[in-house]
């Protein structure tokens, strides 16, 4: 995943005024709320409102899982007491007019700053403010017909056998599996999602959580669907990620989607081999690192 969330960590001093907090319950749970009165510093503010409403960080490319390679410090609880409730929105007041600081009267400067912090839901809030960003994985048969190789492939046997004509081709029934990624709540689609399509991995990719490795060369990239929803804290997608996995060979030597069947003389048995210029082997499909996807 390209998003870790951060516990909220108190830095900036303050101090809890009088008659605070105060608390709202109603009889459903999502109106629940709360808010508190704190004071500090006037310099501090803009420190401790960042620090009680959450930011983030963000690190590197930008990822599949929404705007980041990103860490998230999540928003400040109300307190063990009710900790559905986070903080959402800090209103900063002035306290203590302080003069002869600068000669432009045409602002004031204070020592103090009063903070109304207001609390609401939490669940309400991580899923307008940051989406809920979850995975699903899901493996699927893949049936693919494929046309045999005619050549030294005969009708009979001895002096009495037939070649088999192109018309005749036997066919075979080859299975393999449908990789489906699922990715609900990201943030933005990133362009490299769509620039694979119809590619094949040149790095080993792992099965998600399933425990196990799609080898090189084996994993082609079907055409992702992409769903858009909005949602009070804006655009959020689910972007769904589809591969076809094939592999006529062993995890030590895997023959994926650029092998092709052929009979190399009568008698032999089917195997599967790439295709060459004489001299170098030509790739029906192109690849690509699809790491970036995953980012």
């Amino acid at each position: 995943m390209s998003i870790r969330f951060v516990p909220h960590v108190s830095t900036v001093p303050f101090e809890e005024l009088a008659g605070s907090p105060e608390e709202r319950a109603t009889i459903a749970w999502a109106g629940d709320g709360a808010t508190r009165k704190r004071k500090c510093l006037s310099i501090h503010r803009i420190a401790l409102e960042r620090e009680m409403l959450g930011y983030i960080v963000a690190q590197g490319s930008i990822g599949i899982a929404g705007a980041p390679n990103a860490i998230i410090h999540l928003p400040e609880p109300f307190g063990i007491d009710r900790p559905n409730l986070m903080a959402t929105n800090v209103v900063a007041k002035p306290l203590g007019r302080v003069s002869g600081v600068n000669t432009d009267t045409r602002y004031a400067n204070y020592k103090h700053s009063i903070l109304d912090v207001t609390y609401e839901v939490a669940t309400r809030i991580m899923s307008e403010r940051y989406g809920y960003v979850t995975l699903t994985e899901e493996i699927r048969d893949l049936t693919e017909f494929v046309t045999q190789p005619t050549k030294n492939l005969f009708w009979g046997t001895g002096g009495g056998k037939e070649a088999i004509d192109t018309f005749d081709a036997p066919g075979k029934m080859n299975y393999g599996l449908e990789w489906i990624y699922t990715i609900s709540g990201a943030w933005r689609v990133p362009p490299q999602i769509f620039d694979y399509v119809g590619m094949i991995n040149t790095v080993a990719i792992p099965k998600g959580d399933l425990g196990q490795v799609f080898m090189p060369y084996t994993l082609l990239y079907a055409e992702p669907v992409v769903a858009k929803e909005m949602t009070f804290g804006g655009a959020i997608y689910r972007i769904t990620l589809r591969f076809l996995h094939k592999d006529n060979g062993t995890s030590a030597s895997p023959k994926g989607w650029n092998w092709f069947p052929r009979i190399s003389a009568a008698g032999a048995a089917i195997t599967y081999e790439p295709i060459t210029d004489g001299a170098d082997a030509k790739n029906f499909y192109n690849s690509a690192d699809f790491r970036d996807v995953f980012a």
